[in-house]
């Protein structure tokens, strides 16, 4: 590289863009060249002092403050044209941090006499210089520490801004899918892992096979270890990307209901990370819940770590953990506690007489639950082939939807208010039962009939013949195909319900009561949202239940609404992250049963103007929506 080269590279760096040619060209002669190989450490507190300014010319760096005995905080990342070394070049002290090549990098080597030169005789230089200096070693570490003392400060406390490729701390170990099991064991046992990745004739991952496999597929059954290994290996190869944080991985994992997660960056296997990688990252984690749940012989044993649920929202929000990633994160966990209070009831009453599903309505049908609320389930069966198989089929389910019921309150979800029976609470019917209370629903097409049906539609299988479902919801959409006045009518009842702001962009309050001075967030900003959402994924025949999925899956399809999605998921974020983090505090508070009425006053102004252009925003689209779907007046 030449002396213009090496001058066009620095006028890209705003550390040095500043500097006078004459000065540039100087620098371009005294300026060395060293190259260090991916992995290498550059320095380290163990190490010697720095002396010499280190610039990135290609490739990248990691930086890490030791935290604890036995740990570390990442605090950085560098590439090209950025600095390495000037704390330890400044007090000729030893480094503070390690750095770390995360590839093979060239760097250019500036020694230290003229380094300190530049920063006496160029204010441009020294201005940029310790302004870098402050937020790399002042602001940055001190917030990344302050985040490990979050994250060991309480074992609840979670860490979900670490890439996963921070977690593989090994090589990836491979071999062919032709290999037997006792080579495959011996290969786990040589290398001391826990699992193996397979590989087929084209070098491409084909399975896994883990100890868990060698206990379940291989002693338990007295397999013959001679047998290629591919007939032991689990094929479902989930795969994360390196940059991905850990919250992914874990969505991933609850919900694929695996432990292992391969490790892919630019388009090559890292390596691999699992469960165990994750609670140790974590403390007590979504992931530990789970095992529990799933480990409970007993509605007793449930108790505890149900209650730990929603302890999880406060780490949550202290992280700073975006809005969306809550909602899936403590959807799936409930979702495996509602599967394990099913499977423990069922196995109590006995074998069901015919295929059923256990369904959700409401929020927890969006996957939006957060906190343990009033009971919306219902129960689906398949149609009994004779009136002595009906009889059988509605005690039979009338008994476990009654013990899934008390079940549920003993974990802390109350019953429905006002239900005068468990069949109100949990109501049961068969395939052809349901499809026809939705088809009064439809073909009515009146206020009551839509009121009555909002949350219904909202259903989603959280345990059971899934099928029966799908089944029942292609018949509804079918339906509603048919029957287009039903969505006509829904259009004009859910923006009766419109957001608290007046045309003056000032909010609407109660005006006496309890909640004087407040207005609900949730009825008066979320649920308009929700419900328009909802009826344009309705005529678009999108299956999506959750808020989140059915934006996504507008925005391909709807002309109508998708000027307006990003609009509308960013409305969703922040009117769902203030109602979470108001639920939290008033359940910390010990109130009981939360509110979700919000006062103005107790939010920052950034918030009162995010919730105006919201509100405001809301009531356009009201607007369309009703003129879309206003009777013609003749």
């Amino acid at each position: 590289m030449d002396r213009e080269d090496i001058i066009r590279f620095l006028t890209r760096s705003p550390l040095f863009q500043d500097l006078e040619p004459g000065i540039l060209q100087d620098l371009a002669d005294r300026l060395e060249v060293e190259t260090h190989r991916g992995g290498s450490v550059i320095h380290e507190p163990a190490g010697p002092a720095v002396d010499r300014l280190r610039i990135i010319k290609e490739g990248a760096v990691k930086i890490t403050l030791p935290f604890g005995r036995n740990d570390d905080a990442l605090i950085d990342y560098r590439g090209t044209g950025e600095i390495l070394g000037f704390l330890s070049l400044l007090t000729g002290g030893r480094p503070r941090g390690e750095a770390v090549t995360l590839e093979d990098t060239t760097f250019f080597v500036l020694d230290r006499a003229t380094t300190l030169n530049l920063l006496k005789s160029q204010p441009a230089f020294a201005q940029q210089f310790f302004s870098d200096f402050y937020n790399r070693y002042v602001h940055k570490p001190h917030r990344e520490i302050g985040k490990k003392k979050l994250l060991y400060g309480g074992g609840e406390r979670l860490l979900f801004t670490t890439p996963v490729g921070e977690l593989v701390k090994r090589a990836l170990i491979t071999a062919s899918e032709d290999i037997s099991i006792r080579e495959a064991a011996e290969i786990m046992m040589a290398h001391r892992i826990g699992s193996l990745v397979l590989l087929n004739a084209l070098g491409l991952p084909s399975g896994i096979v883990t100890n868990k496999d060698f206990r379940d597929r291989v002693v338990s059954r007295n397999r013959d270890v001679s047998q290629p290994v591919r007939r032991i290996q689990s094929v479902s190869l989930v795969k994360a990307e390196a940059a991905e944080h850990c919250i992914e991985a874990l969505f991933k994992m609850l919900h694929y209901n695996i432990r292992h997660l391969l490790v892919v960056e630019g388009g090559r296997l890292k390596g691999i990370v699992t469960a165990q990688d994750l609670l140790r990252l974590q403390g007590t984690s979504p992931i530990a819940i789970v095992q529990e749940l799933e480990s409970q012989p007993s509605i007793d044993g449930l108790v505890d770590p149900a209650a730990r649920i929603q302890s999880m929202v406060g780490a949550f929000l202290q992280e700073g953990v975006k809005t969306n990633h809550i909602l899936r994160i403590l959807n799936e966990v409930y979702d495996r506690l509602i599967r394990q209070v099913v499977s423990l009831e069922e196995r109590r009453v006995g074998r069901a007489p015919l295929p059923y599903c256990f369904l959700s309505l409401g929020c927890a049908g969006r996957k939006e639950q957060v906190f343990m609320l009033t009971q919306r389930n219902a129960l689906l069966f398949a149609d009994p082939p004779s009136p002595e198989a009906a009889e059988t089929a509605a005690r039979y389910f009338g008994e476990l939807s009654h013990a899934v019921v008390r079940a549920l309150e003993r974990l802390g979800f109350p019953a429905r208010e006002g239900s005068a029976s468990v069949h109100e609470a949990c109501p049961f019917h068969s395939s052809t039962a349901w499809k026809n209370r939705f088809f009064e629903w439809i073909e009515r097409a009146d206020r009551g009939s839509i009121e009555a049906s909002l949350p219904v539609l909202d259903f989603r299988a959280r345990f059971g013949d899934e099928t029966l479902a799908e089944d029942l919801r292609s018949a509804v959409f079918d339906r509603i195909a048919r029957h287009r006045i039903f969505l006509n009518v829904m259009g004009l009842t859910i923006v009766k319900t419109s957001p608290p702001i007046s045309a003056f962009k000032r909010f609407i309050l109660e005006k006496e009561g309890q909640h004087k001075g407040c207005f609900d967030l949730k009825q008066k900003g979320l649920k308009p949202l929700v419900d328009m959402v909802r009826l344009y994924a309705l005529e678009e025949g999108i299956r999506e239940t959750s808020t989140c999925e059915r934006l996504d899956a507008l925005r391909e399809r709807s002309q109508h609404l998708r000027p307006y999605c990003q609009e509308l998921e960013y409305a969703f974020e922040i009117m769902s992250g203030l109602w979470i983090r108001t639920q939290h505090e008033q359940y910390s508070a010990g109130a009981g049963a939360a509110s979700s009425f919000l006062d103005p006053d107790r939010l920052n102004r950034l918030e009162r103007q995010a919730l105006r252009a919201i509100f405001t925003f809301i009531a356009k689209l009201q607007f369309l929506v009703q003129e879309r779907h206003e009777p013609i007046k003749i």
